[in-house]
């Protein structure tokens, strides 16, 4: 339903459209800007979209958006300064969210980060929070092992390759091993790398217990999306979401995957293994996102024909961003049939 203007009675789970706004002043003296928020109310009376009502034109609000807190910790290691150096993960069988990786098959990119004037518990608290800025990042490389293990010197970008003997030689900055999979989102590993001139390492072996990656969901406390059930002719507005689950500012332009599965646990047992929805889905469907601040769920595939949210289950809606660095999705909230 759009109605041409707000009038009392109109339901506000549908967008409606505004009068014009004129404003009469005697004389010719300007609208100051102080002024101008006095019509922000009315404004925002009309696209604030209460949801009291089943939608099916769905806009999302940051009560309905998942919160989390997390903690990253791995080791610190000192490897001889100046040289070449082995980075093995041949013990590594599991990722930091604890599901099991193959340490040849399931790895197929190393990202070396170099950090100058950052201690690691501030490199950590970062990452872990999603707030490491771009300045401090000294340098960045990349490789493609063809086994469990990479030399630093395999390092490069750009066709020009990391030479150990001139950057890896301060002992006052740290470098961040960071291992990729396909088939997770963010990192399966990392590691804290130091240059050192009191030692003479130059191999180091990366297992299960040296990076960890805690998280802490609330999905239990999310206001429920009211959507009306049984049909599939849904789409979802994600353009008043201000926040990311960790409470940074929203960025739509790197979303690249959404996410809809259908569950037979409660939402207070699923927000304990959010990393592990997709396996858990006795049903899920997805789509491919281009950034947008919206999408229609006609585009949705899957094993199965979706055929609208039901009664009886737990649905979540996530949306995802495969390049970025928390592994967690950007947004994700709880759907409910009504």
């Amino acid at each position: 339903m759009t109605s041409s203007f707000c009038e009392p009675g109109v339901p506000r789970n549908r967008s409606c459209v505004l009068p014009p706004l004129t404003v009469q002043r005697s004389g010719s003296a300007p609208l100051h800007p102080p002024e101008r928020p006095l019509i922000l109310p009315f404004l925002l009376g009309c696209i604030a979209l209460d949801q009291d009502q089943p939608c099916t034109s769905c806009v999302l609000r940051d009560p309905n958006q998942y919160r989390y807190e997390a903690s990253l910790s791995t080791a610190v290691v000192h490897l001889a300064a100046g040289r070449d150096a082995w980075l093995s993960w041949s013990d590594l069988s599991q990722d930091i969210h604890g599901h099991p990786r193959n340490p040849v098959a399931d790895i197929d990119e190393a990202w070396l980060v170099g950090f100058q004037g950052l201690t690691a518990d501030a490199v950590l608290e970062h990452l872990s929070n999603d707030t490491l800025p771009q300045s401090a990042i000294a340098l960045f490389q990349s490789a493609e092992p063809e086994g469990p293990g990479v030399a630093l010197s395999d390092f490069g970008l750009s066709g020009s390759r990391f030479a150990p003997e001139t950057y890896f030689t301060n002992a006052e900055s740290l470098w961040l091993l960071v291992l990729r999979s396909p088939e997770e989102a963010g990192a399966a590993a990392f590691a804290l790398l130091q240059p050192d001139k009191a030692v003479s390492q130059t191999e180091f072996v990366l297992g299960d217990e040296q990076s960890e990656l805690d998280v802490q969901f609330d999905l239990a406390s999310v206001e429920r999306v009211q959507v009306a059930s049984d049909t599939p002719e849904l789409s979802f507005d994600w353009s008043m979401i201000s926040r990311d689950g960790l409470g940074n500012p929203f960025y739509p332009p790197a979303l690249d995957t959404l996410f809809l599965g259908r569950f037979d646990a409660p939402v207070e047992e699923l927000e304990h293994r959010v990393f592990d929805l997709e396996s858990l889905a006795v049903e899920r469907w997805s789509a491919p996102l281009t950034g947008g601040l919206g999408a229609e769920l006609d585009a949705l595939q899957g094993a199965t024909p979706f055929r609208g949210v039901s009664p009886g289950s737990t649905w979540i809606l996530a949306l995802g961003c495969g390049t970025c660095t928390h592994p967690a999705p950007a947004l994700l909230s709880v759907l409910e049939p009504a």
